[in-house]
């Protein structure tokens, strides 16, 4: 999964360029519906997608530019990996590595496209360093923790956390 950050960094540039121009709320309203529907794929037990599994780059790279797409606009890049990477079977260490890594990615690409659009100042700046410090100790915790935890229980709170963002999305 490599290339995967450089497809959510295609993504989140051209996704950041459509929301300078557009609202947001319909792309909010599309991600709450891949959510639902799969997350009811998933209660019916019909995950197993054979396109993901015969073309998994092919797969890989539709599910990272979508991704960057939502990152963008929605701000959340995170369900739409974690749908390809359950559709995928990725075991969650390196779920996690490569979610961690496509997130800075994504991120990167969007605030370097904001601050050259003149959308980022210094109040921006000061405002998300709080949520910043909440994302790091997020991140030491969920080190400290990774070991304890079983995959299906990994599994079961990605769940979870998917239903928790339509919940929010909506």
């Amino acid at each position: 999964f490599w290339f995967l950050p450089l497809c959510l960094l295609a993504g989140a540039y051209v996704g950041t360029r459509i929301l300078i121009v557009a609202p947001s709320e319909p792309f909010l309203l599309v991600l709450a519906c891949l959510l639902v529907a799969f997350l009811n794929l998933e209660r019916l037990g019909h995950t197993n997608v054979p396109f993901v599994q015969r073309h998994p780059t092919a797969s890989a790279v539709v599910a990272g530019v979508l991704a960057g797409v939502f990152e963008a606009t929605v701000n959340v890049a995170g369900p739409m990996l974690l749908v390809y990477f359950m559709l995928a079977g990725l075991n969650p260490r390196s779920l996690v590595q490569v979610m961690n890594l496509s997130f800075l990615v994504g991120k990167g690409t969007q605030i370097a496209t904001w601050a050259g659009a003149g959308g980022v100042g210094l109040a921006a700046w000061i405002a998300t360093a709080p949520f910043a410090l909440v994302a790091l100790a997020a991140l030491f915790v969920g080190h400290r923790i990774h070991d304890r935890v079983s995959a299906a229980t990994y599994a079961r709170w990605l769940r979870g956390f998917l239903w928790l963002m339509v919940g929010l999305l909506v």
